[in-house]
């Protein structure tokens, strides 16, 4: 605040400027000052607008106490309270020590190439995967993280943002809807699609509604209807193509030796009716049993980012149902 007028010191955004610990404006990489944005709390470089990120690669807001949390408040950056350091590199704990990931690294921090976009409400608008989206220069919104693909609603239509915040489909312009017919809007963290009201948006089968950039158009459902779920407890769906993946677009891939994966072809599998997925996610089964591999080890499930090609006609031929 400026302490002669009360008023925000603001950015040449017309963002306020994020303060300090120390008194001025919070800095990021580079020395450059830091804004926050529309929704308070999200970093911004004050000149460019482009997101402060964390190591993963997502936008970073400033939470209770100014300490850092990532945008939509889903993900926390470490076991320790996090904050920026004093060169704006780095994240530090509360005593100023280099706070370090997994693999021993020191958790750097960037500046995004891509403007976030922004919720009707002012929060920033994540993809699947809680990482920014970004909007086409033909106008359809898409996660520069999954290699450009767009982001798509329940129907598999593209999406695009109206002036106001609202959810498009791209490039017709319509509202976006559930089956139901509500409108939807897209959750704080990405993952999945909310109601004007903030209730959660359901499908026909009662399923969770999720954005993806697969081209999802329906959740994979598994005996009695429900949402079948993958290796790592996420939803699954189907592709227009019948191919089972994670809303991120990582393929259902099934281990048929140490070294080899497969995509699990969904629609096929489901017609045959002889293989299935345990509600681990894992285990494949047929007849309710696990299903056994050549050499008697059972044939479990994971997730790969891109298959093969062609190894889904390998993996149907392997277990006999071509």
């Amino acid at each position: 605040m400026d302490p002669r007028s009360g008023l925000p010191v603001t950015s040449p955004l017309a963002l306020p400027l994020a303060p300090g610990p120390r008194g001025g404006p919070l800095r990021g990489p580079g020395g450059a000052p830091l804004a926050l944005g529309p929704d308070g709390a999200t970093l911004l470089a004050a000149a460019s607008g482009l997101p402060l990120l964390c190591a993963a690669g997502r936008p970073l807001a400033v939470g209770e106490g100014g300490a850092l949390l990532a945008a939509g408040g889903a993900w926390p950056l470490a076991g320790e309270a996090a904050f920026v350091s004093g060169d704006g590199a780095a994240l530090v704990d509360a005593g100023g020590r280099l706070l370090r990931g997994p693999d021993g690294e020191v958790m750097r921090l960037t500046l995004g190439n891509q403007l976030l976009l922004w919720r009707h409400d002012g929060q920033p608008l994540l993809g699947p995967d809680g990482r920014q989206v970004a909007a086409s220069p033909f106008g359809y919104l898409y996660c520069p993280s999954a290699g450009g693909q767009p982001l798509r609603g329940p129907d598999g239509q593209a999406l695009q943002l109206s002036a106001l915040g609202e959810l498009l489909t791209w490039p017709r312009g319509r509202v976006a809807r559930s089956p139901c017919g509500q409108r939807l809007t897209v959750s704080p963290d990405g993952r999945s699609f909310l109601l004007p009201s903030g209730a959660q948006a359901l499908g026909l089968a009662g399923e969770i509604l999720r954005p993806s950039t697969t081209g999802a158009s329906r959740p994979a459902l598994g005996a009695g209807g429900v949402q079948m779920l993958g290796p790592e407890g996420e939803p699954l769906a189907l592709t227009h193509d019948g191919c089972i993946t994670d809303m991120t677009g990582r393929a259902l891939v099934s281990l048929q030796n140490a070294t080899t994966k497969m995509p699990f072809a969904g629609p096929s599998l489901a017609r045959a009716g002889r293989v299935t997925l345990a509600p681990d996610g894992r285990t494949l089964l047929r007849g309710g049993a696990p299903l056994l591999s050549a050499g008697g080890a059972p044939v479990t499930a994971s997730l790969q980012a891109q298959p093969p090609a062609g190894a889904a006609a390998a993996l149907l031929a392997t277990l006999g149902l071509v």
